[in-house]
């Protein structure tokens, strides 16, 4: 919520949506303090569920995301929402020495 561009951040906030939110100002600061992977999926998972549940966003569009992939490259795969290139350091090169 202290992200919501107004004339008191010089309107910079990053929340275009302008949603006010406790329960999510909650969320976001459990995440940005917890360091253990599992337990900020977790988080992530209720911060999505937040957004669904209180209609903030209504996606209409999904553009499906594009990619060639070399045959020795292993750890990227694809899933329903895209292409999972979020996680580059679960990729490795088949073959490749460190």
């Amino acid at each position: 919520s202290k992200e919501i561009p107004q004339k008191e951040n010089s309107w910079a906030g990053g929340n275009n949506l302008r949603w006010n939110s406790p329960v999510m100002d909650q969320l976001l600061e459990q995440f940005d303090h917890e360091r253990i992977f599992k337990k900020r999926s977790a988080i992530l998972a209720k911060m999505e569920n937040e957004v669904l549940d209180q209609a903030v966003l209504i996606p209409i569009y999904h553009r499906k995301e594009a990619a060639v992939i070399p045959k020795n490259l292993i750890g990227m795969t694809y899933f329903y929402k895209g292409t999972d290139m979020m996680y580059p350091e679960h990729w490795q090169l088949k073959g490749a020495t460190k």
